[in-house]
């Protein structure tokens, strides 16, 4: 859910009791591997032959089958409707989630595969960064068609924890006039039970597990709402494989250079504004599908964008190199030497608006600043709020492009 948003927004939180099946985690493991040899064939390379294994074992082990079973279901019931709608969730960084078809974004490092013949190369290359989307055209040594360009590196922890014991649940964001519309579609396609919000008391029952989805409003402005709602969807199978080498018209990216254009695709006021003001000051440009995705990241931080945006609009930071998502923190720790668990306390603190507590604690601050994390660094992460995920930053994005593109070409 957007939490820049000065609107009370109401929601609808939807617990769903599901029976676990025992031909669960095979029904799993066959949808996922299927889809998985369409795109890079069979047998699969080793590097994502041993990153959907370690995914399977982890869902095993978490009984998570059936539940993501019922999650695309509820992604592709919700979807066939007809119902715009944007996903805010991590699954982005679950190469199971994408093999459903649940997300548009692939979390694996980034790699060429090609379509033709399944040839798969992971790359070095540094153009490419940690988005995949954005390496140079390559055509396929054994076949010479054009390959696709993909991946995102993003690792499953950034979706269920390093321990794993985060509850994946969904949100959705729909146009706040079609909000009971989306909940009587799940209720008459579900068994669902409407929760109150603000109890997030997750239920143990043996032989069950529990679902869990939010319906979120967009603001109630008409006119906001209209802006997307005509061409917004969530991601299905089929535009999961919309092939990322077609996000890179220039003339989409051009289109949403301007701030009116760009703005047509957001479903929040304060969105809106935000990246008018940042496109109006020049202080971003929409050149690729990482430049989007970065700034989709910092229109949905919160109090952070309020405090870096004069630093944007002077010059004095470069929006590429600044904190956009909560991953930023991370990486930036362990480049550091941090450990990963240390790095990943100061995320969790700082993407829940604790970082105060983190100067507080003087024995981490004295860790810190002995790997050369700057005061000024550390002082930086007390002015945020609220910081998504990269996969959501980056679903976000794809969708914008995805709907822009289908103007563009219209």
């Amino acid at each position: 859910m957007n939490n820049n948003s000065s609107i009370d927004q109401s929601y609808t939180h939807l617990e769903i009791k599901i029976p676990l099946d025992p031909s669960a985690n095979e029904r799993l493991r066959s949808a996922v591997l299927s889809r998985l040899h369409e795109l890079y064939g069979d047998p699969l390379p080793d590097a994502i032959s041993d990153r959907v294994n370690a995914e399977l074992d982890i869902f095993y082990n978490y009984f998570y089958s059936s539940l993501f079973l019922t999650y695309q279901k509820l992604v592709n019931c919700i979807n066939g409707s007809g119902l715009p709608y944007y996903l805010f969730s991590s699954n982005g960084a679950s190469l199971i989630c994408y093999a459903l078809g649940m997300t548009l974004v692939n979390p694996l490092p980034a790699h060429y595969r090609c379509a033709s013949c399944r040839h798969t190369e992971f790359s070095n290359s540094a153009d490419s960064s940690d988005c995949g989307l954005i390496l140079p055209e390559k055509h396929c040594p054994l076949c010479g068609a054009l390959m696709v360009s993909d991946g995102n590196d993003l690792p499953i922890e950034f979706f269920l924890g390093l321990r794993y014991d985060k509850t994946p649940y969904l949100a959705l964001a729909v146009p706040h006039a079609m909000s009971d519309d989306a909940v009587s579609l799940l209720e008459r396609s579900f068994s669902v039970t409407r929760k109150d919000p603000r109890d997030y008391k997750f239920p143990m029952e043996e032989g069950f597990i529990f679902a869990y989805l939010d319906i979120v409003p967009t603001d109630s402005d008409p006119e906001s709402e209209m802006l997307w709602r005509s061409s917004s969807s969530a991601p299905s199978a089929s535009s999961a494989s919309l092939a990322p080498y077609e996000m890179t018209n220039a003339r989409v990216f051009e289109y949403l250079s301007r701030p009116e254009s760009f703005a047509c695709y957001l479903p929040y006021r304060d969105d809106v504004q935000m990246i008018k003001s940042l496109l109006a000051a020049d202080a971003v440009s929409v050149n690729n599908i990482s430049d989007l995705s970065k700034i989709c990241g910092l229109i949905n931080s919160v109090n952070w964008f309020g405090f870096i945006l004069p630093s944007l609009k002077s010059g004095a930071v470069d929006y590429r190199s600044t904190i956009t998502c909560r991953e930023d923190i991370f990486r930036t720790l362990v480049a550091h030497g941090l450990d990963s668990e240390t790095s990943y306390r100061v995320m969790e603190m700082t993407r829940k608006g604790r970082a105060a507590s983190i100067l507080a604690d003087n024995a981490l601050r004295q860790q810190l600043l002995s790997h050369d994390i700057s005061e000024d660094y550390l002082t930086s992460l007390v002015n945020i709020r609220y910081l998504p995920t990269r996969a959501h930053a980056l679903e976000l994005a794809m969708t914008v492009y995805r709907n822009a593109s289908e103007n563009v070409q219209g």
